[in-house]
């Protein structure tokens, strides 16, 4: 019987009976759950640069260039900071599998792909 893969991508596979997530690989009926959720990228410390920066401007020549050049680094900082999502596969054995992704639509097709190799594989429960 041919293993149906779902999933191969960027070392993530997800086939009928099997899924390999940072080198490991787990059996598809051993796979009890997912969970998904979105992380908001931490910006407080481009915010207190950029706060600093402008602090920086009030006051004489030198200072309004390092405000400047502050203000300019925060700005990159928080543009380019950016939400990660991360998927759970909680397992049988209570072991927790995390792959964490800048990328959400390649979470989703993961999971798309793991919910149907978790419904296209044997029960766990027939003996």
């Amino acid at each position: 019987m041919s293993d149906k893969i779902y999933f191969n991508q960027n070392g993530i596979r997800v086939s009928k009976n099997e899924v390999i997530i940072n080198g490991q690989t787990l059996p598809i009926a051993t796979v009890t759950s997912l969970s998904y959720k979105e992380f908001e990228p931490k910006r407080a410390f481009a915010g207190l640069v950029m706060l600093i920066g402008l602090l920086m401007l009030m006051d004489g020549a030198l200072l309004v260039i390092l405000g400047s050049f502050a203000i300019l680094l925060g700005g990159i900082a928080w543009n380019t900071s950016k939400k990660r999502y991360a998927l759970t596969l909680n397992i049988v054995q209570g072991k927790h599998e995390t792959l964490v992704s800048e990328d959400d639509r390649f979470i989703e097709q993961i999971i798309l792909a793991l919910n149907k190799a978790m419904t296209a594989a044997p029960s766990r429960f027939t003996n």
